[in-house]
């Protein structure tokens, strides 16, 4: 029995090691056994061979259980340094009692020592850093003085901790990536498709009709209201970073999809329904009525209706712990504008129907890409949480106070 309990004490403390500075929660079947077998070790004093040789392992089986123990209240100690006095709620699921007593007490040590001794030591360690920095866990220190000497690296106590702006700086760059392609896509001469027929051509020898939706209306009907959407959340939330990544978001995808869009127009280079009609009254824009497909109207449109759509989802709870068919309504609303926004370029002879259906089908793929690379799924029953604020802020912390009061 003492030898199975050595194996698996033995694989506990490997545990402990390979947690790195993490807390794994306690084995107390093991701990119970241990206990009962040094019962027995205190109240064995017979002397014979074999006596001695179990005495002996409990011997061992004592100094394992020890640096078990050890080990253990060390990390319990460094939870202070890196956290502060307000244990997370999945951190205290992993202790037990008399290690929530033993980090209380330490606590309160510590900050007695801090008064005692006219500094602060704990000033920057109340609570954990939830507001830019990611916390990665590394299970060593070793190696970390080769780290590169930026300011938004550096370690405490084996927790490499890495500032969110370099998230932020890859976003912004992809941003930028798109929107020089879309500027390069404005100023390269798009590819002439030919034309059958060419002016006995019915298809494109529509009139030319100004449009119903104006460019600058299009995107301010776009992108406007979920902006605004996202504005109101973020009061609600108090959350900058709500704020801060839904809009890295919304520019995501605003950016892709006009990339991609601009892209196909100019490698399609189709001509428009008015082609004939757009070069008799205008001639100098003669590229422009080659950028018949894909929709430039209708990508933009459905892209910023369908994440708007998906934050009225995500918010109101739509697909996971609500039930109210008054909000279906809601989310189906952005889609409707969206489709009568579309269905007016065909109206207008700007576009046909398969362009239309292209680029909606654009701006939809994209918005649903980058809003769930950042938001929670639908059904999950924290559907307006950003992903990144499970790992910014992990579980919410418990004061002590608010402890001993539970």
């Amino acid at each position: 029995m003492a030898s199975i309990i050595h194996e698996k004490l033995v694989e506990a403390i490997k545990e402990l090691d390979r947690s790195g500075n993490t807390l794994p929660p306690p084995n107390k079947e093991l701990i119970e056994q241990i206990k009962e077998e040094l019962i027995g070790f205190k109240e064995s004093q017979v002397l014979n061979p074999r006596m001695v040789y179990a005495n002996a392992l409990r011997q061992r089986l004592k100094d394992l259980y020890e640096i078990y123990l050890s080990e253990r209240l060390k990390r319990v100690e460094n939870i202070r340094w890196e956290i502060g006095t307000a244990l997370p709620v999945n951190i205290r699921a992993s202790m037990t009692n008399d290690e929530i007593q033993y980090f209380k007490q330490y606590c309160k040590i510590i900050g007695e020592y801090g008064v005692n001794s006219g500094v602060d030591v704990v000033s920057d360690t109340l609570y954990p850093p939830i507001n830019n920095y990611i916390n990665v866990r590394a299970n060593t220190t070793k190696g970390m003085d080769d780290l590169p000497q930026n300011p938004s690296i550096y370690t405490t106590n084996g927790l490499l901790k890495l500032d969110n702006s370099e998230v932020q700086f890859y976003d912004i760059m992809v941003i930028i990536v798109f929107v020089i392609i879309s500027i390069v896509c404005v100023l390269v001469t798009p590819h002439h498709m030919d034309i059958p027929q060419e002016r006995e051509n019915v298809n494109v020898l529509y009139p030319l009709v100004s449009s119903s939706v104006p460019t600058w209306a299009c995107i301010i009907i776009g992108y406007v209201p979920p902006v605004l959407v996202i504005l109101l959340m973020t009061i609600k939330k108090k959350s900058s970073l709500f704020l801060l990544f839904s809009l890295l978001s919304l520019g995501l995808s605003a950016s892709m999809c006009l990339g991609v869009t601009n892209m196909g127009k100019i490698f399609a280079g189709r001509p428009r329904p008015h082609f004939y009609a757009r070069i008799d009254a205008k001639p100098n824009e003669i590229n422009d009525a080659y950028m018949s497909f894909p929709s430039g109207h209708s990508s933009a449109i459905f892209n910023g209706m369908t994440f708007l759509a998906l934050l009225f989802a995500g918010q109101l709870h739509a697909f996971s712990t609500s039930h109210d068919s008054w909000k279906m309504l809601i989310v189906l609303l952005p889609f409707i504008i969206a489709g009568t926004v579309a269905i007016s370029r065909t109206r207008d002879y700007h576009h046909n129907f398969s362009d239309i259906i292209a680029g909606s089908l654009i701006g939809i793929f994209f918005a649903l890409l980058t809003y769930c690379s950042k938001f929670k799924s639908l059904s999950d029953e924290h559907s307006d949480d950003l992903k990144i604020e499970d790992v910014v802020k992990g579980q919410e912390p418990v004061p002590l106070e608010d402890e001993e009061k539970q």
